[in-house]
């Protein structure tokens, strides 16, 4: 529907729809996208319009009384788009240590936990131009540096920023200078990160979707004035919106969602006292309490380029997909270990350059097109000589640009190391209403920001460790700042925000400790909810927009649901001017951020599709669809359709040429693997395939090869890692409840590289494994003859993975030993101030299905909620669903597949390499396999093929 400004509107005209929704930032926007697929009516009320209006920018004027805030003009936005529009672009995820309920840090802990919003990175991760889930962790294309000088793990781990990209078709270069030279340094220049030249600008790459939905109205122009309630303020109405002109409407609805940014939405809040002179959801005094921010300090300094190594090191990086240029870079967060250890806030260092010299590259390309123009002036010839004083490096950079395939360093004229760390929840930071008020007559925020003790220490703390670091590593040594000399007060006095303003709607399941729920509803306010950075339960050191837009899209698929049955029920009885939907637009299939059925085709009628994919696919049918079947050669298409119920194809080329699946999984007979993968990579569709990946390494290496030759997306149903327990071991692992993990073992847990595939998730990614010993044991139990290997890897910083495979009828244990403790099986054993703790794992269950997995005692509780709970899976089944679910993400949005082609090759290698070890009676073999000794012998690949046969017809 085509965009309305208020100012044309006829006066006295109101509004009614089903859902309004307060500001089109990027949270308003991502909520109204997820709408424009269906027939429930909206409003998005915008206080500005296309272009930024200094009449309306006013309207952010704030009265600051506590700690100096960036200028609001330069850091907030009134337009269409939101602060979209002037934004740097650089996006992270939360860490898991940030969610938990820590006993050092008050008022910590989140209602949810990272398990609730992961589902939703990547959907705001395509709508906001990220590329393929690089910023979850350090890529293995990037670590070439961190594994020769590596952190100290117990200290420092790598964190990854990536910048967002708007124009994804025709990405410029990397922008290596933050947005001002070093003479706005110390002012708001560190704000604008470097990164792409232009991230995503929500007005102009979705206004065109908003204005061809039918159901759908951008009212522009229009500042929400007063949240409308019934009388005794337990369910709201509506909204007041007027503009500076004078026009004022109402616009009814029975769901209102607030999305106006970390201070407005307190500020709303507050200000709307028609009901309740407290403001509404002021109940218990909480609206714009717990303010926080990202206090940032330049901990050392390079006065001029300082040392490549270290700038290498936490400097740019990219990677090129789908034709488009993601940009990221790498900094050095504390690990979860080390903040339990000493009791600090979280906090992490990443680098800012300054300057205006590009690369030595672009240089010599800019006064090249420049004397072919214009001929050779001063300045240009001054240029010339540079580069022929100092050719080597042109030489370097043109080898990192065309044979490294990286960004070239720059020539800087400034180095700063900063470091931001997370905030105390304090009560009396807050935003309240000041005396003075705006054009609109509304009163103006007072914000009284602050900085505790608490973070002046750990931030101390922080830079010390990281100077220890660079010295045991021999970096260059960049020039110490001195504020760590000069106590907190001064401290305060050089810090300045980061314009990421959090937590002053926070999320708490208790109304006395936050304004909305977990489900983002304000406590007591039936149908108003909050979106945006203000409902954060605590701030963390990463930026928030990846954060808040995930847990706007997860609000918006709550409203989705709460509005299906029924929806036009919710519609005001007021006398209004509704929005009449229509056909929706042939163009709602693209859009962002949207979730729909995947058309999924199954290669394979075996007993691991007919219990596992098949169950899993019917149970989920709102998300998948199943397109088609192909079975065996030894099966007819008639036979198939018959046994399985699913419309079967004679070949899966006649499958994909009648019903173009999204999607296909190949599960065909063990004998076949090596043959089947290549064939099912020609088709040109997405694929997952079942393990093992590859009996063969060269064989499938070869296959590797032609996958990232085509493009293809392909993973890997290695479903074990994906086991409910072995989720809640990494949990407890990411948490820093063991420490650093240096041996893992599989004693006769799982099978063979399903064991090794688990284990290797349980040490985490960027370790290296080195070489591999096993010895050879016949299993007697089995009565069958079979023999098993007894494997271990050691990696290149010491950890140790022991694997025993599993053999029918076994009962074996996985145990998962760290550096402050362990877990064996379901039971966490820790030892604290000379006390030994044992605390096992619960099931929750409801009636026969599995709820959740929980440890209790453990800062109160740690949680893995089943997100499965609706459907009589299995622990297998539930390890499949998360693949699928994974994979249905990964073709929706171009992300990265749940477990790579690489990962189940590199657990075939694993496995072959016990077998050369054995076979040589335990000779360590080097890793990865060199091509000489790659192969499997034959009687080793009969020996496997028939074992899997046999235990499949077991």
């Amino acid at each position: 529907m085509p965009i309305e400004d208020l100012r044309d509107l006829p006066l006295g005209t109101d509004l009614g729809a089903e859902l309004c929704i307060a500001g089109a930032g990027i949270a308003g926007f991502g909520i109204a996208l997820q709408f424009v697929d269906t027939d429930v009516r909206v409003v998005l009320v915008e206080s500005g319009g296309n272009e930024r209006d200094p009449a309306v920018e006013d309207l952010s004027e704030i009265d600051s009384t506590g700690e100096r805030r960036a200028p609001q003009d330069v850091t907030r936005a009134r337009v269409v788009g939101g602060t979209s529009s002037l934004w740097s672009g650089r996006c992270g995820v939360f860490d898991p240590i940030d969610y938990a309920n820590r006993s050092w840090v008050t008022n910590s802990g989140w209602p949810i936990s990272e398990q609730d919003v992961n589902p939703y990175y990547d959907r705001a991760g395509s709508m906001l131009g990220l590329g393929p889930s690089s910023y979850r962790g350090l890529p293995a294309y990037a670590v070439d540096d961190e594994t020769r000088r590596p952190w100290d793990p117990k200290v420092f781990e790598p964190v990854v920023f990536q910048s967002s990209v708007h124009d994804r078709e025709h990405t410029e270069v990397v922008r290596s200078f933050v947005a001002d030279g070093v003479e706005g340094a110390e002012h708001i220049g560190v704000l604008q990160h470097a990164g792409t030249p232009k991230p995503t600008h929500f007005g102009e790459a979705y206004r065109a979707i908003l204005d061809a939905a039918p159901n759908v109205v951008l009212l522009t122009n229009a500042t929400v004035t007063e949240v409308l309630t019934e009388n005794d303020a337990t369910a709201v109405t509506g909204v007041t919106v007027a503009s500076l002109d004078g026009h004022q409407v109402r616009v009814n609805a029975a769901m209102v969602v607030l999305a106006g940014g970390g201070i407005d939405n307190a500020r709303l809040l507050l200000a709307s006292r028609g009901s309740d002179p407290r403001g509404v959801g002021n109940r218990h005094d909480t609206v714009g309490r717990y303010l926080t921010d990202h206090p940032f300090t330049t901990i050392a300094s390079y006065r001029g380029r300082g040392s490549p190594a270290l700038r290498r090191r936490l400097g740019h990086r990219w990677v090129d997909r789908s034709g488009t240029r993601h940009v990221y870079s790498v900094g050095a967060r504390l690990t979860a270990e080390f903040q339990r250890n000493e009791g600090l806030l979280n906090g992490a260092v990443h680098m800012v350059e300054w300057g205006h010299r590009g690369t030595a590259l672009r240089e010599a390309k800019e006064v090249v097109d420049q004397v072919r123009q214009l001929g050779i002036d001063r300045r240009s010839a001054s240029t010339l000589g540079a580069i022929a004083v100092r050719p080597d490096r042109l030489a370097v950079s043109a080898f990192d640009r065309y044979v490294l395939h990286r960004p070239s360093l720059t020539s800087p004229d400034r180095v700063d190391f900063g470091c931001v760390v997370e905030q105390v929840n304090d009560p009396d930071s807050r935003v309240t209403l000041s005396d003075r008020l705006d054009g609109l007559g509304m009163p103006r925020a007072a914000v009284h920001w602050k900085i505790a003790d608490d973070e002046f220490q750990s931030m101390v703390r922080i830079a010390d460790l990281f100077e220890a670091e660079l010295r045991r590593l021999r970096f260059d040594l960049p020039d110490r700042e001195p504020w760590r000399e000069r106590g907190a007060d001064q401290w305060r006095a050089s810090v300045h925000d980061m314009a990421h303003p959090m937590g002053s709607t926070r999320m708490a399941d208790d109304p006395n400790d936050g304004v909305v729920d977990r489900n983002l509803q304000v406590h007591g306010v039936r149908g108003l909810y909050v979106a945006g950075s203000s409902v954060f339960a605590t701030s963390g050191y990463m930026n928030p927009t990846l954060m808040l837009l995930s847990l706007s899209l997860r609000l918006a698929d709550h409203l989705r649901a709460a509005l299906r049955p029924g929806a036009a029920a919710l519609a005001s009885s007021a006398e209004t001017t509704a929005i009449a939907p229509t056909a929706l637009p042939a163009t709602a299939t693209t859009v962002p951020g949207v979730r729909r059925r995947l058309r999924v085709g199954i290669i394979g009628a075996g007993d691991r599709v007919r219990n596992s994919h098949l169950p899993v696919l019917r149970a989920l049918h709102d998300e998948f669809e199943i397109a088609g079947i192909v079975g065996g050669p030894t099966r007819s298409v008639a036979e198939v359709t018959d046994h399985t119920g699913v419309r079967a194809f004679a070949t899966a080329a006649e499958l994909v040429a009648e019903t173009s699946p999204d999607l296909l999984i190949v599960a065909v007979a063990t004998q076949v693997v090596d043959t089947a993968a290549p064939q099912m990579v020609e088709l040109g569709v997405p694929l997952l395939l079942e393990t093992p990946f590859s009996w063969n390494v060269r064989t499938g290496r070869r296959t590797l090869e032609k996958i990232r030759a085509a493009g293809r997306l392909v993973s890997v149903c290695e479903q074990t890692p994906f086991l409910p327990i072995e989720q809640l071991r990494r949990h407890v692992i990411e948490l820093g409840h063991l420490g650093r993990v240096h041996l893992v073992q599989n004693d006769g847990a799982y099978f063979d590289y399903h064991g090794v595939g688990a284990l290797r998730m349980l040490l985490g990614g960027g370790r290296q494994p080195s070489r591999a010993i096993a010895t050879r044991a016949d299993v007697v139990p089995t009565g069958d003859g079979e023999v098993r290997r007894i494997g271990t890897v050691v990696y290149d910083d010491g950890a140790t993975l022991h694997h025993r495979s599993a053999y029918a009828g076994s009962t074996g244990s996985v145990l998962v030993q760290g550096s402050k403790a362990s877990m064996v099986d379901d039971t966490l054993i820790t030892v604290r101030d000379g006390t030994r703790t044992v605390t096992r794992v619960e099931r929750e269950m409801n009636e026969s299905r599995l709820a959740a997995l929980v440890l209790r005692g453990i800062d109160g509780e740690i949680r893995w909620t089943n997100p499965f709970a609706g459907h009589d899976f299995d622990d297998d089944q539930i390890g499949v669903a998360t693949m699928l679910r994974g994979m249905r993400d990964a073709v929706l949005f171009d992300v990265d597949p749940p477990y790579s082609a690489a990962s189940g090759l590199l657990d075939m290698e694993l496995i072959t390499a016990f077998g050369h070890s054995a076979s040589r009676g335990g000779r360590p073999i080097p890793l990865p396999l060199h091509a000489t000794v790659e192969r499997l012998r034959s009687s080793d690949l009969s020996e496997i093929t028939s074992k899997i046969t046999s235990r499949l017809s077991r």
